[in-house]
C-alpha cells in the first residue's frame, strides 16, 4: 500500500538499516519464490519513496542481483525484478507521478 510506505518509509533508517540489510540479504541467499517476490516488491518500494532510496539501494550493490532474479524460473519473482529494476532506474519519481 503506498500510504503505508509513504508513511514508514523513514523508519527503515532505524539501526542502521537493519530491515533494508535483512531485505537484500533475503534477496541474496533465498531461493523461495514467494520471498524473493515480496523482497523486490518491498525494496521497490522503499527506493520510490525514500528520499535517497536510489543512492541507498545502489550502495548495497542490488542491481546485479536484480537483474538475475529477470531470469527467474518464476514469473512472479521476474515481473517483481523488473518492476524494482525500472524503480531503481526512474530518477524523478514526483514527475512520473504529475503525469499520471
Amino acid at each position: 500500500d503506498d500510504g503505508f510506505w509513504r508513511d514508514n518509509v523513514e523508519k527503515m533508517d532505524r539501526n542502521n538499516m537493519e530491515v533494508l540489510r535483512c531485505l537484500v540479504r533475503l534477496l541474496n541467499q533465498s531461493s523461495d519464490p514467494v520471498v524473493l517476490s515480496v523482497a523486490c516488491n518491498d525494496l521497490a518500494m522503499f527506493i520510490k519513496y525514500h528520499p535517497r532510496g536510489r543512492y541507498i539501494a545502489q550502495s548495497l550493490g542490488v542491481k546485479t542481483r536484480l537483474m538475475q532474479l529477470m531470469t527467474s524460473e518464476s514469473a512472479d519473482v521476474r515481473r517483481h525484478a523488473l518492476n524494482c529494476i525500472q524503480v531503481l532506474m526512474i530518477t524523478h519519481w514526483d514527475m512520473v507521478q504529475k503525469v499520471n
